[in-house]
């Protein structure tokens, strides 16, 4: 059985929403934490982090970062080293605030480029980094889909 709890935590900005899994028996005490894409929000994940908790016998930790999902709007514009950002400022406040040192990154998206980042920003935390289409840089197609999002989303 798989049991999950929501918290909002406050970091430099303001407060994101995370949901934590946690498998009955936990094999580990290194987490597997979930960085979202460009768009996207813990619910976007759907059952993914439950189904992946129970697999692998490890909690499951999905954040929406600022400005996404359930968390607050962001504070200004969003910075050229914004991934950089979520493994120096955010990580350490979600290993402080849900209580664990070591890690695996997985991340979709832009958030396979946070995941690398977080495990080279901290690689004797860092067990494994696992990406799924992960995008390390912007193209232009990337933005011009952002902006035909964003476009679509206003009206």
């Amino acid at each position: 059985m798989i049991q999950s709890e929501d918290q909002m935590l406050p970091i430099a900005g303001g407060r994101i929403f995370v949901r934590v899994w946690t498998p009955e028996c936990a094999a580990s005490s290194a987490p597997i934490i979930l960085f979202h894409d460009s768009l996207g929000s813990v619910d976007l994940w759907r059952r993914f982090p439950e189904k992946l908790a129970e697999a692998t016998d490890r909690r499951v930790i999905a954040y929406d970062r600022l400005g996404f999902g359930r968390s607050d709007t962001f504070p200004g514009h969003v910075l050229d080293d914004f991934m950089a950002r979520e493994a120096s400022e955010t990580l350490p406040v979600l290993q402080r605030e849900v209580a664990f040192t070591r890690f695996i990154a997985c991340g979709h998206s832009v958030g396979g480029g946070m995941g690398v980042e977080a495990a080279a920003q901290h690689p004797s935390e860092a067990l494994a980094v696992v990406t799924i289409g992960a995008q390390a840089f912007v193209e232009e197609q990337t933005l011009k889909g952002i902006r035909e999002a964003r476009a679509r989303f206003a009206s």
